[in-house]
């Protein structure tokens, strides 16, 4: 009687997947503390599904009431976490995810690990993501090279336009996250030919094959709650580069196409970033017959500071933005399309003082329109080089070849006769 009354609750679970589950050697684990075994194993009349008897530690009773659940776990390596080779050789376990009550019986477990446990001491916030990349379950969350929380799992969208990835941030680390953190994917070997750090980028392997987000975080911003989004961005720099939430819309339009041109690329005033590029759409104009781009940019107001103590109102930048950039168009301030070497490097956008442009004014829309100079692209260049060597090429060049021949040999014809020579001597 002692005996049956110091043995603890007896669950019985039944799992779709079959495989690797053993009585007397299963063990049940909850954040990776074994809290019970495996007791018995049946196969269902259809074959297709097992029923497992767990006896648990006497302590779990109260913490297996309803929203209890359960999966198999261990069957496969997570190279984020290389202790589960551990478990690959010796064999699956089940994994639990408790709930408080009198404990309930049957259930049907899990096909795989749940994206959302009951973990009150943290918070799963959603990154999304056009591709998955190499991201999965189990992938380190990093902060300055630090590894503060892990990827719980993802899921494609109903439609297919992207993805859904769970991070979660433990409570002791919530203070590095708030909400104007930037996450970025930074599992994958990048390849940088220009900017400040040029060459290849190889992460650390286990980032390298399971996937690895970064994130970095402002010094101001709201705390986070369970499930706030994000996004995610492709790179480091594409997050950085990113339009702030206060950032101000403005177009550009040009004859021609982009020539490169990618959503992402800098603005630069005089040399200094002060927005990016967020759209990018080529048509053709049916009315003159000619292919134009409009292109879409955000400029950021605390990338422009004020003087003598004058400060942006982030309530409403619009409007103090406008003010500035219609005395400097006034006074020649143009948008052009050039690249960051030139004729080489990747596309962006420059807003310079031009000396004797001609009259231009910031256009009202919605964004309103910023005036724009064509840019000397490698085409017009090729085209200039060319017609140079046209016009080279239509000289009659034999003819001045002769001309020149027969006016060197008279004059060194001159210059042997006695009289050239005597003349020389009385000068």
């Amino acid at each position: 009687m002692r005996s049956y009354m110091a043995q603890g609750p007896l669950v019985t679970v039944r799992f779709s997947t079959i495989g690797g589950i053993k009585p007397d050697h299963t063990v049940v684990k909850y954040r990776g503390v074994i809290v019970g075994h495996v007791n018995a194993v049946r196969l269902s009349k259809s074959l297709d599904e097992i029923s497992v008897t767990m006896r648990f530690e006497p302590y779990m009773a109260g913490h297996l009431g309803k929203g209890t659940r359960y999966w198999i776990g261990g069957e496969s390596v997570s190279f984020a976490n290389l202790r589960s080779l551990k478990s690959l050789i010796s064999g699956p376990y089940i994994g639990i995810d408790p709930h408080p009550g009198h404990t309930v019986t049957p259930v049907v477990g899990l096909n795989q690990e749940p994206v959302l446990k009951s973990e009150p001491q943290g918070v799963t916030v959603v990154l999304k993501a056009k591709e998955l990349g190499n991201i999965s379950r189990g992938a380190p969350l990093f902060y300055k090279g630090y590894r503060i929380g892990e990827i719980r799992g993802e899921a494609m969208l109903p439609d297919g336009s992207g993805f859904e990835i769970y991070a979660f941030i433990p409570e002791k680390y919530l203070k590095l996250i708030n909400s104007r953190s930037r996450f970025w994917s930074s599992g994958t070997i990048g390849v940088s030919l220009f900017g400040d750090h040029p060459g290849v980028h190889v992460p650390a392997i286990p980032a390298l094959l399971s996937g690895a987000v970064t994130l970095s975080t402002p010094e101001s911003g709201n705390a986070v709650h369970d499930n706030e989004v994000f996004p995610l961005y492709e790179n480091a720099t594409a997050a950085r580069s990113a339009p702030d939430r206060y950032a101000v819309p403005y177009r550009l339009v040009t004859t021609g196409g982009p020539q490169g041109l990618l959503i992402g690329a800098p603005v630069l005033l005089e040399g200094a970033r002060v927005g990016s590029v967020t759209q990018v759409h080529m048509h053709y104009d049916t009315l003159h017959h000619v292919l134009r781009t409009d292109i879409l940019i955000a400029l950021d107001p605390k990338r422009i500071p004020l003087s003598q103590g004058s400060i942006w109102r982030l309530s409403d930048p619009q409007t103090q933005m406008n003010s500035l950039l219609r005395h400097l168009i006034a006074h020649g301030l143009r948008a052009e399309l050039s690249s960051e070497v030139p004729l080489l490097g990747p596309k962006l956008i420059t807003l310079n003082q031009i000396t004797g442009a001609p009259p231009a004014r910031l256009i009202a829309g919605s964004p309103p329109q910023i005036p724009m100079v064509s840019s000397v692209g490698i085409n017009d260049i090729v085209k200039h080089i060319n017609a140079v060597m046209q016009q080279i090429h239509e000289m009659p060049l034999p003819e001045i070849a002769r001309n020149i021949h027969t006016l060197t040999a008279k004059l060194a014809q001159l210059s042997r006769s006695p009289q050239t020579r005597q003349t020389l001597r009385s000068c």
